[in-house]
């Protein structure tokens, strides 16, 4: 009887131990389930790159929207298709932050909850490429790293080149070609592309016609065949989106080059270098067809056609007299024939179906002063009529004022791509620029 009135205290003091145990613990569990605002994460809680540990879930869903609102403001996506580019508006996609928070995991993370809609990424599609070549792209794969790089909420500036999702049908076309007379370079020329035939231009890579010589190994070439090669792929490379990065003209225009499309080369000081902007290489082959040096850049096709528009002005050249008492009397020594000067400005058109100009960029402006016609008389005449002590020099126009607007005509060879719009100058006052007409100087 006694072991059992000992264990029925044990048992006594067992309960009420535990009921004062317990009355602590759940006591304060009650307590703040009714008194406070709800239940805290626990530390290490995170939602997608979010971390809501001792939050509630009303502070974690505050916490979420913040994050999501300033990475959409600090980010930038961008669909990319040659040369189309489309950003996607941050906005269109659909986070689903109550269900995240509820779905969270007590000290774990847990993936935040993002969508892309089909019809908003297609929509966005269209604003760069055509229906047939988004019928051909991974939509999943696309739609996928788009809503990863939400999820992650990591803000910066991302490109989704469309190549890389089943664009790319493996076109391989000529896109820009040009043809220069070789003149008395012909094999001069031909010794070079012996090595030069074909090269590559690789995706967003720069090319430098000096470098490339220099890695082939080419030696022994004359600058003016160097310049006719650049003057060919300069003429070339301006029907293309390239970026033209170094390129340089003469004083004046060389026999074998056309207005505009002069590229001086010359070893060591004036190279000819472009940048391919797009995200496949492109190849350029060198030709000669008897006097003829053919050039083509093949690759991919734009999206857009490239045209090259001028805007030519002539300056005519003055005749200037010179009296020299060597010269017989009566008798007139043309020392210098005169030629005429340009200035021409080099656009670049990005047309839209061969039509509608999307855009105009100027590419250069080469001058090329005129050279006057310098005629020699006789002092004896000069003396005659009263003009004695030195020799004069005067500048009168031999051209009728009509004649002073004249421009040079249209200088365009016939190639595809090739706008050439002379200017005339309606004052054509030249005196500003060459001196005032019968102005004196002393002596020779």
């Amino acid at each position: 009887m006694r072991n059992l009135r000992e264990l029925k205290l044990l048992a006594a003091l067992v309960v009420c131990t535990g009921y004062i145990f317990s009355f602590s613990h759940f006591g304060a569990f009650a307590y703040e389930s009714v008194f406070s605002d709800g239940n805290k994460f626990d530390v290490g809680t995170m939602i997608g790159p979010v971390d809501i540990s001792n939050l509630t879930k009303e502070e974690a869903i505050s916490k979420i929207e913040n994050e999501i609102h300033n990475w959409g403001t600090l980010t930038q996506l961008t669909l990319k298709n040659k040369e189309n580019d489309q950003v996607i508006n941050t906005s269109l996609f659909s986070f689903s932050i109550t269900e995240s928070v509820s779905n969270a995991r007590n000290g774990k993370q847990s993936p935040l909850l993002v969508a892309l809609l089909d019809e908003h990424l297609i929509s966005a599609l269209q604003e760069v490429a055509e229906d047939s070549l988004i019928e051909r792209l991974e939509l999943n794969e696309l739609q996928s790293e788009l809503e990863q790089i939400a999820e992650e909420l990591q803000p910066g500036s991302y490109s989704f080149e469309l190549l890389h999702y089943g664009a790319n049908n493996d076109e391989f076309e000529v896109v820009a070609e040009s043809i220069v007379g070789t003149s008395t370079y012909h094999n001069d020329i031909s010794n070079m592309l012996t090595s030069l035939a074909n090269i590559n231009v690789p995706a967003q890579g720069t090319f430098s016609l000096l470098e490339t010589i220099n890695e082939l190994g080419i030696g022994n070439v004359s600058t003016d065949s160097l310049s006719i090669v650049g003057s060919a792929l300069y003429k070339a490379i301006l029907l293309t989106n390239f970026d033209i990065l170094e390129r340089h003209a003469s004083r004046e225009l060389p026999v074998y080059a056309e207005l505009g499309y002069e590229a001086r080369i010359l070893p060591n000081q004036k190279d000819f270098v472009f940048y391919n902007p797009n995200t496949t290489d492109y190849s350029i082959n060198f030709e000669l067809f008897e006097d003829r040096l053919y050039v083509s850049v093949s690759g991919s096709p734009f999206i857009y056609g490239y045209q090259v528009m001028m805007e030519t002005r002539a300056f005519n050249p003055r005749t200037i007299l010179q009296y020299k008492s060597s010269v017989p009397v009566g008798e007139t020594v043309v020392q210098t024939e005169g030629t005429k000067g340009f200035l021409v400005p080099v656009y670049r058109l990005t047309m839209q179906d061969s039509i509608n100009i999307v855009d105009k960029t100027k590419i250069a402006e080469d001058f090329y002063p005129p050279i006057h016609r310098v005629e020699l008389k006789s002092i004896v005449s000069n003396q005659a009529e009263g003009n004695q002590g030195n020799d004069r020099i005067d500048f009168p126009s031999e051209e009728s004022p009509s004649e002073q607007n004249e421009t040079e005509p249209n200088t365009d060879s016939g190639d595809a791509g090739n706008i050439n719009n002379p200017i005339e100058d309606p004052d054509d006052d030249d005196d500003d620029l060459w001196g005032t007409p019968g102005a004196p100087i002393k002596g020779e």
